[in-house]
């Protein structure tokens, strides 16, 4: 996903887990957070909803990332706070779309129930 995103021209920042997904995401203040769903020593739908209860981070649009094909990985991922929910493999197409969606859409609402 990061070449991918790389290749259309955006800066990316990678973590190799959960916790530190967190970390970077408070430091370096991204504008679209890629969030893979299934991640070592804190899951995506975790630090999903810890970086939209964060001040630093919750209005930044969140798109998940799972192999997880059932209706609840999808449901629990916007019930966390993710704006969109993308199936592994991943289209680089799709993946690029999104992202750019999640920019256009600028920061998340406050009231938003979904991002």
């Amino acid at each position: 996903m990061a070449v991918c995103l790389k290749m259309a021209g955006f800066e990316v920042i990678e973590a190799r887990d959960g916790v530190e997904a967190i970390r970077l995401a408070r430091e370096r203040q991204p504008h679209v957070i890629v969030l893979d769903l299934r991640m070592p020593r804190m899951d995506g739908w975790t630090a999903a909803g810890t970086l939209q209860t964060d001040l630093e981070t919750k209005r930044t649009p969140i798109l998940a990332v799972s192999a997880d094909v059932y209706p609840e990985a999808r449901a629990r991922a916007i019930s966390a706070g993710c704006v969109a929910f993308m199936e592994k493999p991943i289209d680089p197409m799709r993946l690029v779309a999104e992202v750019h969606r999640a920019l256009a859409l600028g920061p998340a609402r406050e009231d938003s129930g979904t991002g």
